[in-house]
């Protein structure tokens, strides 16, 4: 959706729901689990988000000459009050898929070729112990000679970020131009957490030790910049 209202502000609103699938290893980090069934192996795509929201938004204050308020303002009140852009984008996310893996292929013999799933024996996402995103104890070893049954994913943490800006033009002269920048970074702090350790029989199994790559804690920027 692209909508551009009166008044200098316009907005850019996008929405994917989508699913990206896998085949034969989907993303499991234990790779294929049995080489000879590839699809017991598909499953979502590693950086697979099911939501993806994201608002991009723009606002030009009309204030000054040619705009709606202040045309006929004194000069000192134009240069203070006129030139004001404040922009942003804010994107909402689903999380990513956590894949369950288990360290134990003493069921398959030690055979290192093969990667092993655990048996679920319980829901995961139910009494789940303080500190961890899941419950490990709904996993336990297959019996000899058998591959693990566990054949679903596990949502990670959602992502939100909201990065905003506000600037000054200063129109100095027809081709030259200042801009004096004020910008955000994940304004509202959000924590964006990672995946938690997805092999279900390590001691930190469903513990999360870390925030999404490539978005920070919240951040402020300053900044001038000269066009000319």
């Amino acid at each position: 959706m692209n909508k551009r209202f009166s008044g200098g502000y316009s907005i850019l609103s996008t929405f994917n729901w989508s699913k990206a699938l896998s085949l034969p290893y989907g993303g499991f980090t234990a790779g294929a689990q049995n080489p000879y069934d590839r699809v017991a192996s598909r499953a979502p795509q590693y950086n697979n988000r099911a939501i993806v929201w994201t608002v991009a938004h723009q606002w030009n204050l009309p204030y000054g000459k040619g705009q709606h308020w202040g045309a006929s303002a004194s000069p000192v009140a134009q240069a203070v009050l006129g030139g004001w852009v404040w922009n942003g984008i804010t994107s909402l996310m689903s999380g990513l898929p956590t894949f369950i893996g288990w360290s134990d292929t003493s069921s398959l013999n030690n055979a290192g070729d093969y990667g092993q799933r655990p048996d679920q024996v319980g829901n995961p996402m139910q009494n789940i112990p303080a500190g961890r995103w899941y419950n490990p104890a709904a996993f336990a070893n297959p019996a000899p000679y058998n591959f693990g049954n566990y054949d679903s994913v596990i949502v990670g943490p959602h992502l939100f970020t909201a990065n905003w800006s506000l600037w000054k033009q200063f129109q100095i002269k027809e081709s030259l131009n200042l801009q004096l920048r004020f910008e955000s970074f994940n304004l509202f702090n959000s924590t964006n957490k990672a995946l938690p350790d997805g092999t279900a029989n390590n001691s930190t199994a469903g513990v999360i030790t870390n925030i999404q790559g490539g978005v920070t804690m919240r951040q402020f920027q300053f900044g001038a910049r000269l066009a000319w």
